[in-house]
């Protein structure tokens, strides 16, 4: 392994061959990235997003005050605050009932719900309470829009080739990546590709639920596409998918926090979460992942966390990878670069930000399906065991969560240990943290 600054695998990773027609669906990818951040083009996904779950029966309603989501009528509270009259005549007020959250997130967090209770109250409860210093907070709706996928689309790529022939060699041992996302496809690949992935604890992406229409739902194939980045960068590495983002992209905070406990309590010491959410100003941090990262650090100190840092072309902190900031030992936020390894104006940035990699025109695994009209012009149709080209600081974070892997299993050292060796090869880059070239851009 080569540890020198910027590529710390030196050109171990194939280049991705390409055409016309690919390079200018990256493009376009990159024009709707740039897009994210405009106030008008994020109300109008906001709207659409509320739009899209209200016809929905199988999932929570969501709604938004200002241009934050949160599922409708539910609020979050710290286990120990509830031991505070304040809150309990709090909840008693606005009708709110206990929805109980199960396994070790419950001991930490109570979840409550009233869905005939207005945002506007909810938000000016959790307010009040938060002035006393009590933990309170709305249950945020946490999606892959603010990170990967947002009006880009994935397009047909060529893949590599079968797994056993892919240049760079499998290695034993290490540890397992635990990715939290959309659920890996179920589809038994012919290119070897991503064999094993899909069985037990790893949980599938249903593909074509929200709507069942015979059409990819919006966030189809998000987690498969990080799970085939963290392949590539590691072959040989042990990886496990877990649900906290639904096949349209959206997720709770619960939900996502749930599925980070699921994936320690099965082995996983590295994490992935390509998901996240922006709060407005003054907004409490998402309450249930906050204490699902806090339970980790108790029960599994040598756990790393790596998250997208989102796409919002600016520095306002996205959470879960805002949390860098206060854990740097333990999280680690990605933004991400261009194909030339400068700062991608589109991607979020900041002082609490780690690392970066390249961010634009990144192959990987896709599903087999149909894109919707609804989502794409020119719907794309992916065949078995396809590839595709994607892009978003949804597909800089695998990279490293793949670098650590790999270099956990070269140097028999633990995550944080891997963590701390790759970041010291880094290039800084201010509001980018450590930059590296690993996986390629399309050429």
């Amino acid at each position: 392994m080569n540890l020198d600054a910027i590529q710390p695998f030196a050109s171990d990773y194939p280049t991705v061959p390409s055409t016309p027609a690919i390079r200018e669906a990256v493009a376009h990818q990159v024009e709707q990235l740039s897009r994210v951040g405009n106030v008008l083009v994020r109300q109008a996904a906001v709207d659409r997003f509320i739009e899209d779950r209200s016809t929905l029966p199988a999932v929570d309603n969501i709604e938004a005050f200002r241009s934050v989501l949160h599922v409708a009528g539910e609020v979050l509270v710290d286990r120990a605050a509830l031991r505070d009259k304040a809150v309990t005549d709090a909840l008693a007020n606005n009708g709110l009932a206990e929805r109980p959250i199960d396994g070790p997130l419950g001991n930490r967090v109570a979840r409550f719900r009233n869905i005939d209770r207005k945002a506007k109250d909810l938000r000016d409860m959790v307010t009040d309470l938060r002035s006393r210093k009590l933990t309170v907070a709305l249950n945020y709706v946490v999606s892959n829009a603010a990170v990967g996928k947002s009006g880009d689309t994935p397009e047909l790529a060529f893949g590599p080739g079968r797994y056993e022939d892919y240049t760079v060699p499998a290695l034993t041992g290490g540890e397992t990546v635990g990715i939290i996302d959309t659920g890996v496809s179920g589809e038994i690949r012919t290119d070897g590709w991503l064999a094993g992935v899909k069985d037990p604890p790893s949980e599938i992406d249903p593909l074509d639920v929200l709507p069942k229409d015979g059409y990819l739902d919006r966030a189809a194939g998000h987690g498969t596409h990080v799970a085939g980045i963290v392949q590539q960068v590691a072959p040989g590495t042990g990886i496990r998918v877990f649900t906290g983002l639904k096949s349209d992209g959206l997720g709770s905070d619960v939900e996502v926090a749930e599925a980070m406990l699921r994936a320690v309590d099965a082995g996983c010491r590295i994490l992935n979460l390509s998901l996240g959410c922006t709060l407005d100003a003054g907004d409490p941090p998402p309450l249930a992942t906050k204490a699902a990262l806090d339970d980790i650090i108790q029960r599994y100190p040598d756990v790393l966390i790596v998250a997208a840092a989102g796409n919002d072309g600016n520095q306002t902190p996205v959470y879960p990878a805002a949390w860098a900031a206060d854990h740097p030992h333990n999280v680690v936020s990605v933004a991400g670069l261009t194909r030339d390894l400068q700062p991608a104006t589109w991607s979020s940035n900041g002082p609490w930000v780690t690392a970066s990699a390249i961010a634009e025109g990144i192959r990987s695994t896709f599903v087999e399906g149909k894109e919707s009209p609804a989502f794409d012009q020119v719907p794309e149709v992916f065949s078995k065991s396809a590839w595709a080209v994607w892009g978003g600081t949804s597909f800089a974070a695998p990279q490293i969560a793949g670098a650590v892997a790999r270099i956990c299993q070269q140097l028999t050292l633990t995550p944080k240990q891997a963590w701390a060796t790759l970041r010291a090869a880094g290039t800084a880059i201010p509001g980018y943290g450590q930059a590296f070239k690993i996986l390629p851009a399309v050429s």
